[in-house]
């Protein structure tokens, strides 16, 4: 069986014996893929594990910008996106393509096992899961096994049976199955606001997975088709110390947390006054929870009182964000990209 595919990969280079993993997966794909894209930054030493068929790209470092730079240099009709640190069985690829072709789907989004990941979370885990990010189990069936709400926290289907097919608003970061022309569509060249006075690009994942369906794409959920995620970390080894790795984080995952939430749902919600109030309410409750956790959390400790302001200071930078020019001007770039895609597609996004 023959298929034109690119891998494409970002790294920084520090993968190790996990992105050695990577490479004998792809190695020991029954499709053999056409080229191997890897795209580091000039200031990054290439890896020292080779596959020996690699095409090196250097530009600029980010999570988002490395994948815009992979994606438009890949030849393949189809891409298989990963991060150097996954690993997956000789049969992924062709079981990916198969599914893709059956169902007539865009993109794959293969299910993740995640080597640092409990076995199982406890019920308290769960609780502040939902209260802190809207995440939720849902028992109800439904075409969707992954969904996003309003507040932008995923509402996972509790219960997927081997024989159907589902679709999903989002999925892992570190592999996903996509048509090329598909991945073009998308312009996620757009989306570098999430690599804007930030040093980590959360939710990038998120984004990339929900834009795709709000303009009218569809993502098949690959639940019976996993990859493992080794978890490396690699980034971050450099990133100084825990404490302003700590702080940093907070920032940016709230910095872009109320961009994320106002790009893609709140401002698209226009003609549906009380499904916007509900989401502005929503992530209200959000912040003020977060914020209000941190405090109890670290306000006995002064040497921890820079995470409580650095939650508050990435809020109020997300909504600075929001009132600049800059981002109005994105924000009208994406309605006339949602207008043209969907009446392409028939599809009624939010």
């Amino acid at each position: 069986m023959k298929l034109n595919y690119s891998v494409v990969l970002r790294t920084l280079g520090y993968g190790g014996e996990k992105y050695q993993a990577l490479l004998d997966s792809i190695k020991s794909q029954t499709i053999q893929p056409i080229e191997f894209v890897v795209v580091i930054p000039p200031e990054y030493e290439l890896p020292k594990e080779r596959l020996g068929t690699e095409t090196f790209i250097r530009g600029p470092k980010g999570m988002v910008r490395q994948r815009v730079d992979g994606i438009n240099a890949a030849k393949g009709d189809y891409l298989l996106i990963v991060d150097d640190d996954v690993s997956f069985p000789p049969t992924f690829v062709e079981n990916l393509w198969q599914l893709m072709r059956r169902v007539g789907a865009d993109a794959v989004s293969p299910k993740v096992i995640d080597d640092a990941a409990p076995a199982s979370v406890s019920r308290v885990h769960k609780f502040f899961a939902f209260l802190v990010r809207g995440a939720r189990s849902c028992r109800k069936q439904s075409s969707y096994a992954l969904r996003v709400s309003h507040m932008g926290g995923t509402v996972r289907l509790s219960e997927m049976h081997g024989d159907r097919v589902y679709f999903t608003q989002t999925g892992h970061g570190g592999c996903c199955f996509i048509n090329r022309g598909s991945a073009k569509r998308l312009r996620y060249e757009d989306e570098l606001w999430l690599e804007k006075d930030v040093r980590y690009a959360y939710p990038d994942d998120l984004v990339f997975f929900y834009k795709a369906y709000l303009i009218g794409l569809q993502t098949v959920y690959a639940h019976t088709v996993p990859f493992t995620h080794l978890n490396s970390r690699s980034s971050m080894a450099t990133m100084g110390s825990i404490a302003k790795k700590r702080m940093s984080l907070k920032h940016d995952v709230c910095r872009n947390d109320v961009v994320f939430w106002h790009r893609f749902q709140y401002s698209l919600l226009k003609g549906n006054v009380a499904v916007r109030c509900l989401s502005a309410l929503g992530m209200l409750w959000k912040m003020l929870f977060n914020v209000g956790m941190h405090i109890a959390h670290y306000g006995w400790r002064p040497s921890h009182w820079g995470c409580i302001a650095a939650c508050i200071r990435g809020y109020r930078d997300g909504f600075s964000y929001l009132g600049s020019v800059e981002y109005k001007e994105k924000q009208l770039s994406l309605e006339k990209q949602l207008v043209r895609e969907c009446s392409c597609t028939n599809h009624t996004g939010v």
